[in-house]
């Protein structure tokens, strides 16, 4: 090969590693220097290393707080993937409350007032301002975004330390006041192993807004990232807080789902 061809090959290597690194941004935050990823690359990291179980078992903590109202209560909560949500609530070891949901219908039963109500999601979409399904839910339980994430629906930004997904139509929406069917949405992952840190759904109509933090992730039996910790703020004209706490996550093991109304309790109608 002649001189000439290789500095002709040098100079075409040179240009396309400087080409290169000119196209990839990088920006530092407190977990050091990080990569600025499409919402494609994100996405996929997150979706390779966040699997859900087919079942899963788990006590639970819950808190609440609605202005000056406050309590908190344990729960057992069962869950087949894709198929049935179960929990057991109780106050002193005594069982209080019970409810199923599958993807069809939501029933529950509490014994306080010897009162049951069976029905389908329209209700609690209406109570967070979000059109909930199962699936949403289950979602929520798990972790993981409450509604689909379309990557090319989205662009990165660098918020603090996070990635976060931004909608495309976030501003068309904050600036119209008007929903038509859409929500804003935004979604802050870990830059470093992808965990989904906090998701943000907002109804502009409604001046209804759905924030879920999650926290301390535990890879349970080996692969399954899941957090222990989830908050749930329901903000419009005053805030709802809702903290739910995991202890003793069981994953893969067949459960049973026991849910039975007992007779002479008054069906709750909920408007």
């Amino acid at each position: 090969m002649s001189i000439k061809k290789i500095i002709i090959s040098i100079s075409v290597v040179v240009t396309v590693l400087i080409t290169n690194s000119c196209g990839t941004k990088t920006t530092t935050t407190e977990h050091g220097e990080i990569t600025v990823l499409s919402p494609k690359k994100i996405l996929e990291e997150y979706d390779s290393k966040f699997v859900s179980p087919q079942y899963m078992s788990a006590s639970l903590k819950v808190r609440y707080q609605h202005k000056k109202k406050k309590m908190s209560f344990n729960a057992n909560l069962r869950l087949e993937k894709d198929k049935t949500i179960w929990i057991n609530i109780s106050f002193l070891g005594i069982s209080f409350a019970r409810g199923i949901v599958t993807p069809e219908s939501v029933s529950m039963y509490e014994r306080q007032n010897n009162t049951t109500f069976t029905g389908d999601f329209k209700y609690l979409s209406k109570l967070l301002g979000v059109d909930l399904d199962f699936y949403q839910l289950q979602s929520l339980i798990l972790g993981k975004p409450i509604q689909e994430v379309q990557s090319k629906k989205y662009k990165t930004i660098i918020s603090k330390n996070s990635y976060l997904l931004e909608y495309e139509n976030n501003k068309k929406l904050s600036k119209s006041g008007k929903n038509n069917g859409d929500y804003i949405k935004r979604y802050w992952y870990n830059p470093i192993n992808f965990e989904l840190e906090r998701q943000l759904i907002s109804q502009p109509d409604r001046k209804m807004t759905l924030m879920v933090d999650n926290d301390n992730y535990d890879l349970v039996a080996g692969k399954y990232n899941i957090p222990e910790n989830i908050s749930l703020q329901i903000i419009d004209d005053s805030v709802t807080l809702v903290e739910i706490e995991y202890k003793g996550i069981k994953v893969d093991k067949k459960l049973s789902f026991p849910f039975k109304i007992p007779k002479d309790y008054k069906e709750l109608k909920l408007k």
